[in-house]
């Protein structure tokens, strides 16, 4: 079984924000521990799993039925 962790980033005003970060679960160790994530500029380990907030669905459906 193949999980994915969808994180919706929220701004202050609590709008959606730019992108989001989908990551699939087997990834996690592998980011470690930090008590500190920046989005501006974005910690560089979780650059691979920037997804643009409008393009989540399409990302992660490509992702599900890649063949």
């Amino acid at each position: 079984m193949r999980l994915y962790v969808l994180l919706v980033l929220l701004k202050p005003d609590d709008q959606v924000h730019d992108f989001c970060l989908l990551i699939p679960s087997e990834q996690l160790p592998s980011l470690g521990y930090s008590e500190t994530i920046t989005l501006d500029p974005l910690t560089k380990r979780f650059g691979p799993y920037r997804v643009n907030s409008d393009e989540v669905g399409s990302a992660f459906l490509k992702s599900v039925f890649r063949s």
